[in-house]
């Protein structure tokens, strides 16, 4: 068969030994011996003259070593010897072949160190677990820049993960499991490999460092192996898991078991089953948008350093625990919106009170606001929307210098019974300065700024050791009305200011003064029981894009003032009783 070049025996259920003189066709190119674990045989030497480019003999019996001679193979770009039972060492003349790009050699008994492969640069995938091999891993496989696949897994590898590693910028897979290497390592070595799909350094005795800077992301991670990689529980202070598909947590914690854990973000999952509580050290906990279910546990009251508390878009359920208005001095954040929370609204809140975002919206909660929450001077945006809150325009709220949004809508808010004419707060517009700025070029985002101090750097002698400040921040995120539509805004721009009042029974006229927040975006006062006229004021309103009258008892004629709101694309007027302008009709003589 001299003139054979292509051979393809593939799951034959062929017996016995391979006759050698097959590997040293001279004109041979591709020689598949796949599954065939009843083939047994020993490789040739392998001649110079040969002409392999492809050597393919995985899941047989063949066993022996690999001869030297296999460097004669100088046309040869795919070497795949797994699962056989080939043993001893890997001999160095392997590194000779330039033109290789998949080496494969998982799965049989070579043991050994590794020899030098520094001359393979067109390697893109070598797989060399399931051995014996020892010794450190070799640098030289760092320079292989091309690899997209390194399995060095379940061998005997000792010593340090080469700190070069950060060349391997085309990885997609890196398994180094079931070793022996030591040492220390940063997850953010290896952010350059911004491809990686799987990664897996379980069972070593490595320590890993889970800090990771901004710019190390991994965004095609889809599977992490770091099981018995001496991650401390007593260490971890920053943990960042958000956006995955993680369903829950193992044996469904009540406390979790980082003791010093500062900022928690697990949001944007699927996991299910009760609210964890916290430790005792967190200042951020963040975790929206899930599938959790139950009651919120009266332990979460403990946390005293807390500045962020976020649990929106969650199943959860029961009353919200009176304790949470205790924490009004260190909160920032609190946000519960969208879950099925029933009862009154907490009446705890504190003096001295740090809250800039209250979002109970979109739940079940009844009853009337508590006068305790006026003790929350610093808020910017206060959500009570789509609840069953029955109770009077809360002027007692008095005027938050800051406060930006005020959603009331789609509760039961009435007319006072000592104020039967009108009981939108005319006064209570005119405090509203925050909703006067219409400087339409800031850009900036309204964040919470979260700043912590991580304890004492570096375990320095007493004194010599100093406080690290951290800052953080939290993009508030909100669900509005605007324009006819619910939307979602995940960032709120600074200038951004919205009224919405709709879906109650607000009666009266609407007051001139709301002509004074020129810096509202949107304004909703639809389907309540305001009457009389439209104030020409509101031609004042010009940065205005989204006017909703809609469901009331107004009437006169629309003013021609609003015909100045050049940015308005949304206006809704509809189910009232306005009348048509008056006409001067001209007559021409003899008409």
């Amino acid at each position: 068969m001299s003139s054979l070049s292509f051979l393809m025996l593939t799951s034959c259920g062929l017996l016995g030994e391979l006759p050698t003189n097959i590997f040293q066709l001279p004109n041979a190119e591709f020689l598949h011996l796949v599954q065939n674990p009843g083939l047994t045989g020993n490789f040739p030497d392998f001649n110079r003259t040969s002409h392999l480019k492809y050597l393919f003999v995985m899941g047989t019996g063949m066993s022996g070593e690999i001869p030297a001679s296999i460097g004669n193979l100088d046309s040869l770009e795919y070497l795949a010897l797994s699962l056989n039972n080939f043993s001893g060492l890997v001999p160095p003349s392997l590194g000779n072949l330039s033109k290789l790009t998949v080496m494969a050699l998982a799965g049989n008994s070579f043991r050994g160190n590794l020899p030098s492969f520094a001359n393979l640069n067109h390697l893109a995938s070598l797989d060399l677990g399931f051995n014996g091999f020892a010794g450190p891993i070799p640098f030289n496989l760092m320079n292989l820049t091309r690899l997209t696949s390194l399995h060095l897994e379940s061998n005997k590898f000792q010593g340090q993960i080469p700190s070069s590693k950060s060349r391997l910028k085309n990885l997609l897979n890196l398994d180094l499991s079931f070793n022996n290497l030591s040492g220390t390592m940063e997850l953010d070595s290896l952010h350059v490999s911004k491809n990686l799909a799987f990664l897996s350094l379980s069972f070593n005795k490595l320590s890993l460092l889970g800090k990771i800077n901004s710019s190390a992301s991994f965004p095609n991670l889809m599977t992490l192996g770091l099981a018995s990689c001496n991650l401390s529980k007593e260490t971890l202070q920053n943990l960042d898991l958000s956006h995955n598909f993680l369903t829950g947590f193992d044996q469904s914690p009540l406390v979790l078991p980082w003791s010093s854990l500062l900022t928690l973000k697990i949001d944007s999952n699927r996991i299910q089953g009760s609210l964890p509580v916290p430790p005792l050290s967190t200042v951020s906990y963040i975790i929206s948008n899930n599938s959790l279910t139950g009651e919120i546990p009266p332990l979460i009251c403990n946390q005293t350093l807390l500045q962020v508390l976020d649990f929106s878009k969650n199943n959860l359920s029961g009353q919200i625990p009176e304790c949470l208005g205790n924490l009004s001095n260190s909160l920032s954040i609190l946000n519960l919106g969208s879950n099925n929370f029933h009862g009154t609204i907490p009446r705890t809140w504190t003096h001295g009170s740090k809250l800039r975002m209250i979002n109970l919206g979109q739940n079940k909660l009844k009853g009337l606001i508590p006068r305790s929450m006026s003790k929350c001077a610093m808020l910017e945006i206060l959500d009570l929307g789509h609840n069953q809150i029955n109770d009077t325009f809360p002027f007692w709220l008095g005027t938050p210098p800051e406060l930006k949004i005020l959603i009331l809508r789609y509760n039961k808010f009435h007319v006072a019974i000592e104020s039967p004419i009108f009981n939108l707060p005319s006064e209570y517009f005119n405090s509203f300065n925050s909703m006067k700025i219409t400087d339409a070029e800031q850009l900036a985002y309204l964040q919470a700024d979260i700043s912590f101090d991580m304890g004492l750097t570096n375990k320095l002698p007493a004194y010599l050791s100093f406080p690290m400040m951290v800052r953080e921040y939290y993009d508030y995120s909100i669900i509005v009305k605007n324009k006819g539509l619910r939307t979602e805004y995940p960032k709120i721009i600074a200038v951004l200011a919205l009224l919405d009042f709709s879906g109650n029974r607000f009666e009266g006229e609407v007051p001139e003064s709301i002509g004074a927040l020129k810096g509202l975006i949107a304004l909703d006062l639809s389907n309540n029981l305001l009457s009389g006229h439209i104030p020409s004021a509101m031609g004042n309103l010009t940065q205005l894009e989204s006017l909703d009258l809609s469901l009331n008892e107004l009437s006169g004629e629309i003013p021609q003032q609003l015909a100045q709101l050049n940015f308005l694309s949304f206006f809704n007027a509809s189910y009232n009783n306005f009348t048509r302008p008056k006409r001067k009709l001209q007559r021409s003589r003899g008409q």
